[in-house]
């Protein structure tokens, strides 16, 4: 079975998706986490987003999981991909094309003859179109900046301010959902949960009745 969770950065996608899947026992595959990694690998290696030769320098770029971290080339840069100069930057690499099928393929091989809950922007769109449940969040904006200042300053993030991280998140938004590349979209079949008064497990409580037809 293939859950997929699409939303907006903040509102809940990560959280969400990830308690799901221990309650269900479930994989849990975050592609917010995996842009990010490639957005850092691109970053430290100075390769542009419209790098003629992109496709060919990402063959470099391995991802693996260990215990919850997340491993780049066997590096652990599970902290590194949550600094601030990465989410300024991490919509641009992801609207490049070439990332998004790579990562696209990444994820599908993940989920071959598995059960598992997918999170991101275009999941039930675009990476798992046939996904058995469609979910997408979406919460208000200041709501949005405040859990994301919250879990930055929770990850020991330093100099970081608050009306940044809703610039950021407005921008994030309005590039996710004009991108040329599989744009950010509330699927036809997906089911909506606004999230601004919800906690994480009412957000869970509430995918898990609807699955299980409550």
């Amino acid at each position: 079975m293939i859950i997929a969770i699409d939303g907006t950065s903040g509102s809940g996608k990560s959280t969400t998706a990830k308690r799901l899947s221990e309650e269900l026992n479930f994989l849990h595959i975050d592609s917010g986490s995996l842009y990010r990694v490639a957005t850092y690998f691109c970053i430290i290696n100075e390769i542009k987003s419209d790098d003629d030769n992109l496709e060919s320098k990402l063959d470099d770029m391995n991802i693996d999981f260990d215990d919850r971290k997340i491993l780049l080339n066997g590096k652990d840069i599970t902290s590194e991909i949550r600094e601030h100069y990465i989410s300024d930057s991490v919509s641009d690499f992801s609207s490049n094309v070439i990332i998004r099928n790579k990562l696209s393929d990444f994820q599908k091989k993940l989920a071959k003859n598995r059960n598992a809950v997918v999170e991101g922007r275009d999941i039930a769109t675009h990476v798992f179109p046939s996904a058995d449940y469609k979910f997408y969040l979406s919460a208000d904006i200041e709501v949005r900046a405040k859990r994301r200042y919250k879990q930055m300053i929770e990850s020991d993030s330093q100099g970081i301010d608050k009306k940044d991280i809703l610039t950021n998140l407005i921008k994030r938004d309005q590039l996710d959902m004009n991108r040329e590349h599989s744009p950010l979209l509330k699927d036809k079949d997906a089911i909506e949960i606004n999230t601004t008064n919800l906690n994480i497990d009412e957000q869970v409580n509430l995918i898990i009745k609807t699955i299980n037809k409550e």
